[in-house]
C-alpha cells in the first residue's frame, strides 16, 4: 500500500538562511528521494517531522548535505512518528511537483510504500 502526502513550510527559509523553495527547485524532481526525520515541533506546522533531501557538495567531491525542504502535513506525520521513534529509516519519492520560479511556495507530492 502507498501512502500519499504533501510538503507543508515549502515556502520559509531553513536556520541556515538556505531557502526551501530554491533547494526545491534546484534538486527535486519526480522520483527524487527524500528522507523523513523527527525534529521537535517548533514551529507547531511541523507535527514533529520534517522532509530531507540530499544535496550535493562541490560537485559531488564532498559528502551531500543534508536539507530540509519542509514537514509532513498531520495526519501522515502521526503514522510516521512511531516507526521515527523506533529508529527506523523512513523515506519516499517526491511523486508531484509545481515549483514554477514566481510560486513562493512550490507544492511536492511524496509517495511512501508502507
Amino acid at each position: 500500500m502507498s501512502l500519499h502526502a504533501f510538503v507543508t513550510g515549502t515556502g520559509w527559509r531553513n536556520e541556515d538562511g538556505s531557502s526551501r523553495s530554491r533547494i526545491i527547485r534546484r534538486h527535486c524532481q519526480m522520483g527524487t528521494e527524500v528522507e523523513f526525520r523527527k525534529v521537535p515541533p517548533r514551529p507547531p506546522e511541523s507535527h514533529g517531522v520534517a522532509v530531507v533531501v540530499k544535496v550535493p557538495r562541490l560537485m559531488g567531491l564532498l559528502p551531500a548535505a543534508d536539507k530540509t525542504i519542509g514537514f509532513v502535513e498531520a495526519k501522515v506525520a502521526a503514522r510516521l512518528l512511531a516507526r521515527l521513534d523506533a529508529g527506523e529509516t523512513v523515506r519516499a519519492r517526491v511523486r508531484s511537483l509545481h515549483a514554477p520560479i514566481e510560486k513562493d511556495e512550490p507544492r511536492v507530492g511524496l509517495a511512501l510504500d508502507e
